[in-house]
């Protein structure tokens, strides 16, 4: 329903022609056929380490916030953290901040 009301609002807003796609008209019968090549091919590739995440796109608001939640959530898994620098380093960066320190 949402693709029929954009492609009808792109023929009636002269602005919006250029974006018009007349195959577009003609693919949409296919669009249950592309729905189970879709979730086959998600069911075949997707893994516990290597989700797919299916989000709908047609509020382009929710579908950005749903897409923020998905990164955070997988970059969460990951326990990210600093380098721990070697003694030497943690030294090196003491002297360092000592001669700064001492600079007029």
């Amino acid at each position: 329903d949402e693709q029929r009301r954009r492609f009808l609002d792109r023929i009636d807003t002269p602005s919006k022609n250029w974006k018009f796609n007349e195959a577009d008209v003609t693919e949409r019968a296919y669009w249950a056929d592309y729905m189970k090549a879709y979730q086959s091919a998600i069911r075949a590739t997707a893994t516990a380490d290597c989700p797919w995440y299916v989000i709908p796109a047609d509020d382009k608001r929710t579908m950005r916030l749903l897409v923020s939640a998905c990164i955070l959530k997988e970059m969460q898994k990951l326990n990210l953290a600093f380098p721990k620098l070697p003694p030497e380093q943690l030294a090196n960066l003491a002297h360092c901040r000592e001669l700064l320190e001492k600079e007029p």
